[in-house]
């Protein structure tokens, strides 16, 4: 058996051009795949860690599967969302169109 354990969540933080920092999401919506998912305890962690209250200065919508997440972000729907490492490609393609990751590199 093996087992691995980190102490980060395992997602990027995707966001539209205007967003420049976790801050800059006070009063805006980040979609989840589903409450108590991975990606909802990621950007809760992300949240707090930046001294933002979730639900309170931002608004946490359910969205579904993954691909319903990069949906809303393209249709302006949502303006963030958890991105898992698996997905690097997905990363790529959107920091090349201006998304900002939350990874330091455009």
């Amino acid at each position: 058996m093996i087992a691995a354990v980190v102490n980060v969540p395992a997602y990027y933080l995707m966001a539209l051009p205007e967003i420049q920092s976790v801050q800059d999401l006070r009063g805006k919506k980040v979609g989840i795949t589903r409450i108590g998912a991975s990606s909802d305890f990621a950007i809760r962690l992300v949240l707090r860690k930046a001294g933002l209250v979730p639900d309170k200065d931002v608004a946490l919508i359910q969205v579904g599967e993954s691909s319903s997440l990069a949906a809303a972000l393209s249709t302006r729907a949502k303006n963030a969302k958890p991105e898992e490492f698996i997905d690097d490609q997905i990363v790529r393609d959107l920091e090349r169109e201006g998304y900002f990751s939350g990874r330091g590199k455009k």
